[in-house]
């Protein structure tokens, strides 16, 4: 949806656009190629392993499957499955997910589930109810779907290191504006006081 989306704007623009698969496979490169470089990195020590996580991820996760249990975490992303996998390996994460990894662009397969309809596969497979759905993520859909259902949407503020963010098209506060207005219903730049967090939404009746 996002590729096609772009070709669409640039047409509108009087562009000559490549069609939304070649975009999709240009990002797909783009992102194995940056997940193999963190690899290499990390093997030959040129960066840690806390450089590439988000302060708290690990503690967050610890917490959450204390609070609940070990099969209720799930991990959803809107690019191809493969990328998604090996980054969930290097950051050390595989034992809080295993299996429970889903992708909207899996195998590069432009009709594959976008976020919604991953969120609705949850909600039916697990038989949640309204309240029983936490979603903790940086984009607008996982929010906005989360919101809909009745379930609690965590807005988080991950800096974008792209260029974009830095000409100034697209900066953390256009992010908040657009998390609050999917319908967050708590925004934080990272995870650092994890236990804090859990225990202020459950302070609240959220879960």
């Amino acid at each position: 949806q996002q590729m096609k989306r772009l070709a669409d704007e640039i047409g509108k623009r009087g562009g000559s656009s490549l069609s939304p698969q070649r975009y999709k496979e240009i990002y797909s490169d783009a992102l194995t190629a940056m997940v193999k470089t963190n690899h290499q990195k990390l093997e030959q020590g040129k960066v840690k392993i806390e450089t590439l996580r988000m302060p708290g991820a690990t503690e967050l996760l610890t917490e959450l499957e204390r609070r609940f249990t070990k099969d209720a975490l799930f991990l959803s992303s809107g690019t191809d499955i493969q990328p998604v996998q090996e980054s969930v390996k290097i950051l050390g994460y595989e034992k809080f997910f295993e299996d429970r990894i889903m992708a909207s662009g899996s195998n590069g397969n432009n009709s594959d589930c976008p976020k919604q309809r991953i969120i609705e596969k949850l909600i039916h497979e697990r038989n949640l109810q309204p309240g029983q759905l936490l979603t903790f993520g940086d984009g607008v859909p996982e929010i906005e779907y989360t919101s809909k259902f009745g379930g609690i949407g965590v807005g988080v503020l991950s800096p974008d290191q792209s260029h974009y963010e830095q000409r100034g098209f697209f900066t953390i506060e256009k992010k908040r504006e657009r998390l609050i207005d999917a319908g967050a219903h708590l925004i934080v730049p990272d995870f650092q006081h994890a236990v804090s967090l859990v225990a202020l939404i459950g302070s609240h009746q959220m879960l």
